[in-house]
C-alpha cells in the first residue's frame, strides 16, 4: 500500500507509485503552517499517518478524473490545527476511513465535488478526551454527484462541538447527499451537533440522521477496530499504542 508518514513538519515515510505527485510544503514564523498536497493519478490506496503537537496542517487530495482512491487516514495529534480538503474530478470515487485520536484539537473536512457522476465517501471514528471542534463541509457542484458522510464520535470525559454543513448548487442537478454521524456522549462528556442542509435546486435526493446518544461502556481499542477491515487493524493497534 501507498504510505505517508509524518511527524511534526517532517516525513518520516513515504511510499508512493510514480504516478502519484506528492509535495510538503512548511511555512515557519507567526503564520505557521504545514501544508501536504497528494495528487491520485491512478486508481489506488494511501495510507496517511500524521502525529504532532502544537502544528497547524493543510491536507489537499485531489483525485483525477475517472480515478478511485480509498484513503486510510490515522490522526494522533494534540493541540493543533487540521483541514482536509478533498477535491474530486468527473466520474472519480474517494473512499475516505478515518482513524482519530485526538487531543485539544480543531478539525476541519472539505469535499469538493467538482466532477459530475463524482462520490466521495467518508466514515469517521473519533475519541474526544478533552475539547474538540469538528466542522464538515460538503461542496455539490458536479451533477448526479453523491456525498455520504457516517461515523462514530465519542465524547469521552471531553467537550465534543461538531458542525455538518452540506451545499448542492443552484446549476447542480440530481446531486445526492446522505448524513449519518453518532455522537456518543460518556458520563462526563459534554456535546453538540449541528447538522446543515443548504438545497438551492428541487432536483437533489438528502437524507441526515445525525443522532446524540449516551453510553455507559466503552471500550476504545473494540471501537476503533469494529467494521473495518482486518488488514487495517494491526495498524489501528500499533497508532493507539
Amino acid at each position: 500500500m501507498n504510505k505517508i508518514v509524518v511527524v511534526n513538519d517532517k516525513t518520516e515515510d513515504i511510499k508512493l507509485r510514480d504516478l502519484h505527485q506528492f509535495k510538503m510544503e512548511v511555512f515557519e514564523g507567526f503564520f505557521a503552517i504545514t501544508n501536504l498536497n497528494l495528487k491520485i493519478n491512478k486508481s489506488d490506496d494511501v495510507a496517511i499517518y500524521i502525529m504532532a503537537t502544537n502544528h497547524k496542517y493543510k491536507i489537499n487530495v485531489d483525485v483525477s478524473a475517472g480515478m478511485r482512491a480509498n484513503i486510510y487516514i490515522f490522526e494522533k495529534i494534540s493541540d493543533s490545527k487540521v483541514q482536509y480538503c478533498f477535491t474530486l474530478g468527473a466520474k472519480s470515487v474517494i473512499n475516505v476511513v478515518h482513524i482519530n485520536h485526538d487531543f485539544q484539537t480543531k478539525q476541519m473536512i472539505e469535499a469538493n465535488l467538482i466532477g459530475d457522476s463524482s462520490k466521495f465517501n467518508y466514515k469517521i471514528k473519533k475519541v474526544c478526551k478533552e475539547k474538540e471542534n469538528s466542522d464538515f463541509y460538503i461542496h455539490h457542484c458536479g451533477n448526479k454527484s453523491i456525498s455520504r458522510l457516517s461515523g462514530d464520535i465519542i465524547a469521552y470525559n471531553g467537550n465534543s462541538n461538531i458542525q455538518i454543513s452540506t451545499f448542492i448548487e443552484e446549476n447542480c442537478f440530481g446531486a445526492k447527499t446522505i448524513q449519518n454521524i453518532h455522537l456518543y456522549n460518556k458520563e462526563t462528556g459534554k456535546t453538540d451537533l449541528k447538522p446543515n442542509l443548504y438545497i438551492d435546486n428541487a432536483t437533489a435526493t438528502t437524507r441526515h440522521h445525525n443522532v446524540i446518544l449516551s453510553i455507559k461502556k466503552f471500550d476504545e481499542l473494540t471501537f476503533m477496530t469494529s467494521s473495518l477491515k482486518r488488514s487495517l487493524k494491526n495498524d489501528i493497534v500499533h497508532f493507539l499504542n
